[in-house]
């Protein structure tokens, strides 16, 4: 158990680019937790443009498989928003041998490069969280996703190690927000007009910012 938890913290400093020199700030554990005055300026992120009436988003699942009844549900939000959703061609499978898994690394991975290096597509959209991601970050072309510039990636939980890995490798925003399948989208209408309005009204929602400016260090003391 220790040796696999070894394992997916190492792929997970992998996926955010943690192993690199450069990215190594503190020279302990214990350094890590002391307060920092001294922090490394952040560099701006690129913004994607607002969805507009009539743009193609396409839906993936990097992470754990989908319900059809609830993606069709999804779907239907996403068409009420005179959206035109597109499905990836592997969203709906299941791995054969791990079953938490939607379909193989491989397949989830093409899916997801497709989907964003598509001209065509707007937004990528994940249908749920739960699992793998880490396990296909690094078969995606990280090259080919930078040339096709930037669009809108929504999700959460698990999707949150393609969030850390498009900050560091792309330099780009993305939107920690719900997904297409998930009952707390479905099933919650403020959420629903919330994402709506984040998507093609962003300066109408709410915006939390800190006057201060830096990295905020995990587990260093509040002063």
């Amino acid at each position: 158990m220790v040796r696999v938890l070894e394992s997916e913290l190492s792929l997970y400093a992998q996926v955010l680019g943690l192993n690199r020199p450069e990215s190594r700030h503190w020279s302990s554990p214990s350094e890590a937790c002391r307060p920092h005055h001294g922090v490394r300026p952040v560099k701006p992120l690129t913004r994607p443009a607002r969805l507009v009436p009539g743009a193609r988003v396409a839906v993936v699942a990097p992470s754990g498989p989908v319900i059809e009844e609830r993606l069709q549900a999804g779907l239907d939000i996403l068409r009420g928003w005179d959206l035109d959703p597109v499905v990836a061609p592997h969203v709906l499978d299941r791995h054969a041998e791990f079953d938490y898994l939607a379909g193989t690394d491989a397949d989830r991975a093409a899916d997801f490069e497709a989907a964003w290096c598509d001209p065509d597509v707007a937004a990528v959209l994940c249908a749920r969280g739960g699992y793998g991601t880490q396990r296909m970050v690094d078969l995606l072309d990280w090259g080919a996703l930078r040339a096709a510039g930037p669009k809108v990636l929504l999700g959460f939980s698990d999707i949150t190690a393609l969030h850390e890995a498009f900050a560091n490798r792309l330099g780009l925003v993305t939107l920690h927000g719900p997904m297409a399948s998930a009952v707390d989208f479905l099933k919650n209408a403020r959420a629903q007009e919330h994402l709506r309005a984040t998507l093609f009204e962003p300066e109408s929602v709410r915006t939390i910012e800190s006057a201060g400016r830096g990295v905020l260090v995990p587990g260093a003391p509040a002063e």
